[in-house]
């Protein structure tokens, strides 16, 4: 929990340094993606992914966005309903690339979704009892934030998404 603290008080900082880099963000998240496909496949999750062919090209600091990336698949795994599937998608507008993630939840403990990105917010008991800060989705949003995109959540009908737009290399 101190080091999840740490890590929030130093990307709320207005020094904070990104490590930047040109990627191609279809093939990182192939990678990200192939990774989770056997840890989603031992609790009875099965990925379902649209990820285009199209090189799309953006600037980001890897590391933080593959924190990012994992912390919103982790939470797919833990809260996800068993069996069921991961619904992953990413697709571009030419301006922006749009990643979302998925997945069938039961009831929500919250009205407003947008609740689960506040600090230390831990809605239901097993968000209680996991050990989590409730840290791990406000530090996801403020890394997206820094690098320029958005992170957002929808809930409907039993599926909860995260969205997080990239901006495109010019």
């Amino acid at each position: 929990m101190i080091y999840e603290l740490f890590e929030y008080t130093k990307l709320t900082s207005p020094n904070v340094i990104l490590n930047l880099t040109e990627v191609e963000l279809s093939g990182l998240l192939e990678q990200v993606v192939g990774e989770y496909i056997p840890i989603f496949e031992k609790v009875g999750l099965r990925i379902q992914k649209s990820i285009t062919d199209e090189d799309l090209l953006v600037i980001m600091d890897v590391e933080e966005m593959v924190r990012v990336y994992d912390n919103l698949l982790m939470n797919a795994k833990k809260y996800s309903i068993k069996p069921s599937f991961i619904k992953i998608n990413l697709d571009s507008d030419g301006i922006k690339a749009f990643l979302s993630i998925s997945n069938r939840v039961e009831d929500l403990p919250v009205e407003d979704v947008n609740k689960l990105f506040e600090r230390f917010y831990r809605g239901d008991r097993a968000r209680r009892e996991d050990g989590g800060a409730g840290l791990g989705l406000a530090i996801s949003k403020r890394i997206v934030e820094i690098h320029g995109g958005t992170l957002t959540i929808d809930y409907k009908g039993e599926w909860l998404t995260f969205t997080i737009g990239h901006n495109l290399k010019e």
